[in-house]
């Protein structure tokens, strides 16, 4: 029988990680005789109200043979019983909500997980009604632990799947400072290029490794499982300047655009309107009609030209709606530019040409000729798809050079 094993929020300021908690509970089931077939990290929506670092919930899924089911379901509830209480030793926040849920066929309905990676999800019923083990730290403090692990095992992994390789530290050295090897960001970007967001090119800074106080020493995600394998051990191979306690593949639905619906397409109706801090909002007039976009000035080169934008744009954007009703942007296009900064035009003799007065004509102040009154507009340029430097991406943003 194929069991699918969901667990989320299990991480909090203090420490502690999602995906360490469920390789400790893979080991313990392998240790009762169940045979593990695939891990998955899978990211969740971004404007969750109550969102979990990295906001990704694990599945583990297995095979369980029938003379080993009471067994592992009783190991199962074990564990987390002592992983609730060492979060309540060790969460001085109360911040973790872990939960659990065993499919028990495998996997849950697929609409829950378009849901929870699109909307805020929160029928808990649908949930707690179809399956016979549910753990969780205590309903009375909320069921996200539950939503998240519900997401996880829905998740039917396809075409669109990555791969990330993640390494734990010791227990001992968790929260000191991580040693990244001088030559391990150099190595994946010359000799794995299957490989993402190792590096962001813009701030020339690496993204291999978390600066929390988690247990993750290092990720390294990738477009196919071998190339991903490959990196990975490659990376283990370095001196980290530190014993390396574990490390294994997750497949990952990052870089998938599942919570992007569609492509929003529309005309720039007024002048874009930029705050202090950088950020820049417009609205565009789409089909559907009027929608207000936001582009925040962590986005590099997205948010420079929605700033350069003017009434009258064809644009393209992709991105999420927040609760508050705005279009986050995270890509942009301009298929069409209308014509901006009226300026005179020069004399046939290459002069610059000058008003003689209002209502009067142009003059030329080289050679004298006169024209009659008038501006032209200087051509301006289509944008083709831009995107944030890596480090402000989201995990679940496909990149432009991915897209077909």
């Amino acid at each position: 029988m194929i069991w699918a094993i969901g667990l989320d929020d299990t991480d909090h300021p203090g420490g502690d990680c999602t995906t360490w908690h469920a390789h400790q509970l893979e080991r313990v089931l392998v240790e009762h005789g169940a045979i593990p077939i695939e891990r998955r990290l899978v990211r969740l929506w971004p404007f969750a109200v109550r969102r979990t670092r990295g906001n990704a919930a694990l599945a583990l899924v297995l095979e369980v043979r029938n003379d080993v089911h009471d067994e592992c379901i009783t190991a199962i509830e074990n564990w987390f019983s002592d992983l609730v209480q060492h979060i309540h030793d060790n969460d001085t926040t109360k911040h973790a909500r872990p939960g659990l849920i065993v499919c028990e066929d495998g996997e849950m309905g697929e609409e829950i997980y378009w849901e929870c990676v699109r909307s805020e999800f929160t029928d808990v019923s649908r949930i707690i009604n179809h399956h016979s083990v549910i753990l969780q730290l205590s309903s009375e403090l909320g069921n996200h632990g539950l939503i998240g692990s519900a997401a996880a095992v829905s998740w039917r992994p396809g075409k669109s799947s990555t791969y990330e390789g993640i390494a734990w530290r010791n227990k001992s050295v968790c929260g000191t400072k991580r040693n990244i090897p001088n030559d391990a960001i150099m190595l994946l970007e010359t000799k794995h290029p299957n490989t993402f967001m190792n590096r962001d090119p813009t701030r020339n800074r690496g993204l291999i490794s978390p600066r929390t106080p988690c247990p993750v020493l290092f990720g390294v995600r990738g477009w196919n499982f071998d190339d991903t394998q490959n990196a990975l051990i490659e990376m283990l191979s370095l001196d980290w300047n530190e014993e390396i306690s574990d490390y294994h593949i997750h497949r990952t639905n990052q870089c998938s655009d599942d919570h992007i619906e569609s492509i929003i397409e529309g005309t720039v109706m007024n002048v874009p309107q930029r705050n202090r801090g950088g950020h820049v909002r417009l609205d565009i007039l789409t089909s559907n009609g009027i929608v207000s976009v936001i582009s925040f000035k962590e986005g590099g080169k997205v948010n420079h030209e929605i700033g350069e934008s003017l009434p009258g744009d064809r644009i393209h954007a992709m991105g999420l709606f927040s609760p508050d009703g705005y279009l986050h942007i995270e890509r942009f296009r301009r298929s069409y530019s209308s014509p901006g900064n009226l300026i005179r035009p020069d004399c046939d003799c290459g002069g610059h040409l000058r008003t003689m007065g209002k209502n009067s004509d142009l003059r030329c102040k080289l050679c004298g000729m006169k024209y009659p009154s008038h501006w032209i507009a200087m051509k301006r340029d289509t944008v083709d798809w831009v995107e944030p430097p890596e480090s402000s991406r989201r995990h679940l943003s496909m990149p432009v050079k991915m897209m077909h």
